[in-house]
């Protein structure tokens, strides 16, 4: 039975692989599509539909609008063709609006993306490029807020597209205004938020080989889970893991995936999934309520663990041939976590929140070591630990693979 059982494992996880390669083949081969169609061209810039790009001084569709009975000048512009193009958290956004000759946004609209789904549906379903049509490059671009959740993604938006647009409408109407000065990677790499990811990740680290007190694995997830997961919103999800697999590496914009990516990859290769057992915000989450709300647990047998160990690895096969496979982007986001530290607004994500966190009362991190499947994707990184006792003790430690000591 165990060797069927492996055999299955293994034939499954090589059908993942394959899913995750063809589909980023098949990206590789389709590039981002630069223009607006005909359709979107006629609702927002009307009569120009029928007029070619024009490439100087910038690529653009010329045409008119008419602001109370007055004709203005106007341009339908792409920012994949403008300098800077729009990037959010992980890749480029390609965004077609109309700039008429006083410098107002008169319309706007997506054409493609390349961002992570999650971020993408949540700034799409908050009505969040709306707010552009009416902003003026001459006054600048206000009362335009970051979109909870998915802050950084839409920060860059708007900081990207207003230089985009300041730079058109100085070529092609003369407008002048002051240019905002770009953030160098080695200036955001020293804003407190960086920073302070830094240090809650040294934090971690720290806590899995050295104790200090007695609370203090449960400091460092409070601590954890206050900024990493809430004030940064950067919690190691499933939707990071799938864009990593994609080889969409985030740009100098946005250097705190990276580092989190990057600590999670190279300490889970060397000491087991350390970032489960010390850092994860809703790992930790579990963790402390199961300890600390003075309910009657439950005792599980060592079958049912073996069962759960099995359990999270079909789950994440699942997610990987649904998004991977099926195009399906909401596999990405079939964890708790990303909707609760973005305060989402569904009911539906809240009710399975709850009832995670329920569960986790009576079941000590009971998310983790039954259903979650970044955990499966991180211990099978620590596959090697049959070869390296340092890894085999940080998987026992991170207690995401029960199955394994039981």
């Amino acid at each position: 039975m165990k060797k069927a059982l492996a055999i299955i494992k293994l034939f499954l996880f090589l059908i993942g692989l394959a899913l995750i390669a063809r589909a980023d083949w098949l990206a590789r081969q389709e590039a981002l599509p630069l223009d607006p169609e005909p359709e979107m061209l006629a609702r927002l810039l009307p009569g120009a539909e029928g007029s070619p790009l024009i490439l100087k001084p910038v690529p653009h569709y010329p045409g008119a609008v008419t602001d109370a009975g007055r004709v203005k000048k106007a341009a339908g512009l792409a920012t994949a063709r403008l300098e800077p193009t729009v990037k959010g958290y992980v890749d480029q956004i390609n965004i077609f609006f109309v700039l008429d000759e006083d410098g107002m946004i008169r319309g706007i609209d997506l054409i493609a993306d390349r961002e992570t789904p999650y971020y993408m549906d949540l700034i799409k379903s908050s009505g969040f490029f709306e707010k552009f049509i009416g902003q003026n490059l001459r006054q600048g671009f206000k009362g335009i807020d970051a979109v909870s959740g998915a802050t950084i993604s839409s920060k860059a938006v708007i900081t990207d597209l207003e230089a985009a647009a300041a730079s058109a409408g100085d070529q092609l109407f003369g407008i002048s205004v002051p240019r905002a000065e770009a953030l160098g990677y080695v200036r955001i790499v020293r804003e407190p938020r960086t920073i302070t990811l830094g240090i809650v990740l040294l934090l971690g680290l720290l806590t899995r080989y050295k104790k200090f007190f007695r609370w203090q694995r449960e400091v460092v997830f409070g601590i954890s889970i206050i900024t990493v997961g809430f004030w940064l919103n950067t919690p190691f999800s499933l939707g990071h893991t799938f864009q990593l697999l994609s080889l969409d590496f985030p740009g100098s914009g946005n250097p705190r995936l990276l580092i989190l990516g990057g600590f999670v990859v190279i300490t889970t290769l060397l000491a087991g999934p350390l970032f489960c057992g010390y850092l994860c915000p809703f790992g930790g989450l579990q963790e402390l309520l199961y300890r600390f709300i003075p309910v009657r647990h439950w005792n599980v047998s060592g079958k049912v663990l073996r069962f759960a160990r099995e359990l999270r690895y079909l789950v994440l096969f699942l997610c990987v041939a649904g998004y991977f496979g099926l195009k399906v982007h909401a596999f990405a986001e079939a964890e708790p976590y990303p909707h609760l530290f973005s305060l989402s607004k569904s009911p539906l994500a809240w009710l399975f929140i709850l009832l995670t966190l329920l569960f986790s009362l009576f079941l000590k991190r009971f998310w983790c070591r039954f259903f979650c499947p970044t955990g499966a994707g991180l211990v099978l990184l620590s596959a090697h630990r049959k070869y390296l006792k340092a890894i085999a003790r940080g998987v026992e430690d991170s207690e995401i693979d029960p199955g394994a000591s039981v």
